[in-house]
């Protein structure tokens, strides 16, 4: 058996999203073949299979954003099955994926995933800035770097006010601009 996790295409690749399944489980294929296209926020990128055999299940769903070294499918021998615990961890997945979507006990939403590229979500990271916060316009509106340091601009515009009950201590002289003498 053999596995195909979610590779690492550049440096700064985070994540890539699973845009088609060629080969579905159960179907024969072989080595050099085309088993999925993923996408990531520079290209599009169709994964070859470094074996020949037999598909399994699938670990993500078309659509599905996976982590880098994430489980994207097992590959079987021929004459090999899937074993239970792989295609439970599959379906367990897939649970979970369902879960995020469905509404949480209070009533409200529960947390979903908000779409945008792996390099706005690192930007955003970096910064504190919560995506949710952000007007995409990317494909579908999903958030893209560019509205990430828009963002970012816009709070440095900002002035920053200091707190409630906190007092501002004044400038110190040692700080003040030096005066530049020629000797």
């Amino acid at each position: 058996m053999t596995t195909i996790q979610m590779p690492k295409l550049g440096h700064t690749m985070t994540e890539g999203k699973v845009t088609r399944w060629h080969k579905q489980p159960g179907e024969t294929v072989r080595q050099g073949e085309a088993i999925l296209t993923i996408e990531t926020d520079k290209t599009e990128v169709e994964i070859e299979s470094p074996v020949a055999g037999m598909m399994g299940a699938h670990a993500a769903r078309e659509g599905d954003t996976v982590a880098v070294g994430g489980m994207l499918v097992t590959l079987l021998a021929p004459g090999e099955t899937q074993p239970a615990a792989s295609a439970s961890a599959a379906a367990s997945s897939s649970l979970s994926a369902l879960r995020s979507l469905s509404p949480a006990s209070d009533g409200t939403m529960a947390a979903r995933r908000i779409p945008a590229s792996p390099r706005a979500r690192r930007l955003a990271a970096e910064h504190g800035i919560d995506l949710a916060r952000i007007a995409g316009h990317g494909t579908d509106g999903a958030v893209t770097e560019d509205d990430v340091r828009a963002a970012i601009g816009a709070l440095a515009a900002a002035p920053a006010a200091p707190a409630a009950g906190v007092s501002v201590p004044p400038i110190v002289a040692a700080l003040a601009p030096a005066r530049r003498e020629k000797l």
